[in-house]
């Protein structure tokens, strides 16, 4: 598993690493018959959305606003491990008026980086704020990606005809790339270091991220030589029909392929993004939170 441009720790991002493995590389807890789980809840009266560790004992909750604020804001907040009270906070965060779950991660530096609607801050350990930035694209944002030279990438979140955008900054919070996507794209990204190349040759031995992206009706590929992003025109295959059943939310790379979460077309979701700034929760009935069947057969 490469993890490069992160913190060394058994969880520092979302999904325990770029090609979103969902996995802990490290052994199991290794529970006898006789030992026993204890668990501990807290309500925020927010939106949590994850769990990130830096050192052992350093573990942060990042999460949004709910509907019935006022404002929309994200937050990070570093917690008891054992109690999960909260130990130091970030406070509101800028989101842009943008409503939806973003994303956390360790950087190799030591701070945290956060994508929260159409802000990227950059976090002290004390969860204080050493940067921010304000991205390209006034939209909200799903999740960021750390790459192996230390480049932070992030992409918009659309459900109409509006591509989405991949934006690339350094660490400190400069834009330093970005490239519009052939359609939207729902899902959260992947990426691999240098193990796919587009035109199908060897690596050369210089690191190069490949991002793979799920949009509305096809898989992307795009790569981050540490100047440039560069769409992949030869690589574009089709998992879905338009306006069909199946759409991809997320993408897991494993053994040279690409897996798909299939979250369906989930009705509230397109409510939520059908217009800019997104709908906030609170201007939904509550049935409509809850996903529906699938839209298509078996």
């Amino acid at each position: 598993m490469n993890r490069d441009g992160y913190w060394r720790s058994a969880w520092p991002m979302e999904c325990g690493g770029n090609h979103r493995p969902k996995t802990v590389p490290t052994p199991g807890p290794s529970l006898g018959l006789t030992d026993h789980l204890l668990a501990t809840t807290r309500h925020t009266g927010r939106w949590p959305v994850m769990f990130v560790q830096r050192d052992p004992g350093e573990l942060y909750l990042y999460g949004t606003t709910g509907g019935a604020e006022p404002n929309v804001a994200g937050w990070v907040e570093r917690v008891d491990p054992i109690t999960l009270e909260p130990l130091a906070t970030s406070g509101d965060l800028p989101a842009g008026g943008h409503e939806w779950c973003g994303s956390v991660a360790v950087h190799a530096n030591g701070d945290l980086y956060v994508v929260n609607g159409s802000y990227v801050h950059r976090l002290a350990p004390d969860c204080s704020v050493v940067a921010e930035l304000k991205l390209p694209v006034d939209h909200a944002h799903n999740g960021l990606l750390i790459l192996s030279d230390g480049s932070i990438i992030t992409k918009d979140i659309r459900l109409d005809a509006t591509p989405s955008t991949l934006t690339v900054c350094n660490a400190n919070l400069d834009v330093q790339a970005s490239v519009e996507l052939p359609e939207p794209s729902l899902g959260r990204i992947a990426a691999v270091v240098d193990e796919a190349r587009p035109d199908g040759s060897p690596g050369n031995g210089s690191a190069v991220d490949v991002i793979y992206v799920p949009g509305s009706t096809k898989l992307f590929r795009v790569t981050w030589n540490g100047v440039t992003l560069t769409l992949d025109q030869s690589w574009q295959p089709t998992y879905r029909k338009p306006q069909a059943g199946g759409m991809a939310w997320d993408a897991t790379i494993v053994d040279d392929r690409a897996w798909l979460i299939d979250n369906g077309s989930i009705e509230s979701v397109q409510r939520r993004f059908s217009r800019t700034p997104t709908l906030r929760s609170d201007t939904e009935p509550s049935p409509s939170e809850l996903p529906g069947p699938p839209p298509w057969s078996e």
